[in-house]
């Protein structure tokens, strides 16, 4: 697949008012990049993104170069909900925050407690206080209301 051949199958695909951009470079080297208008988390202010390059073979068929573009789409859509999706006021999964102030408290970790103790006195045939895995959410709802209190 050459250039002409790859902005052609681009062409075809839509998402959104994005642009696919397709540039080459080197010997025979292709790239496809979306581009989009979106607001900036921070300061409220409308601007043009692009998301990352995303390298497309010379020997690539048309289901790859689509795929790729949806995965394009995907990340740079996953990029700007990391950059606006708050806990307590901070971005806190924000993409661009420095990776020494992730190493930093990458040892803090938080863990789940350990499982309540069963309940000897509980004889419901499939509790959770008889299993050893853990129930569905529609298993828990069938047991909620006649399970005796847990010890502990």
């Amino acid at each position: 697949m050459d250039i002409f051949e790859l902005r052609a199958l681009v062409k075809n695909i839509e998402y959104k008012d994005w642009t696919f951009v397709v540039k080459s470079f080197g010997l025979g080297d292709m790239y496809l990049q979306v581009r989009f208008k979106t607001v900036n988390c921070r300061t409220g202010e409308p601007y043009e993104a692009n998301g990352r390059k995303w390298l497309i073979s010379q020997h690539a068929v048309a289901s790859e170069v689509v795929g790729t573009a949806m995965k394009a789409v995907l990340t740079a859509e996953e990029h700007e909900i990391r950059e606006c999706f708050k806990f307590r006021g901070k971005a806190v999964y924000n993409p661009h925050i420095n990776i020494e102030a992730l190493i930093a408290v990458s040892d803090s970790l938080e863990v789940r407690p350990p499982k309540p103790p069963k309940n000897p006195d509980c004889k419901i045939k499939g509790c959770p206080c008889q299993l050893e895995r853990e129930l569905s959410i529609p298993e828990l709802y069938e047991l909620e209301d006649n399970h005796p209190p847990l010890i502990g």
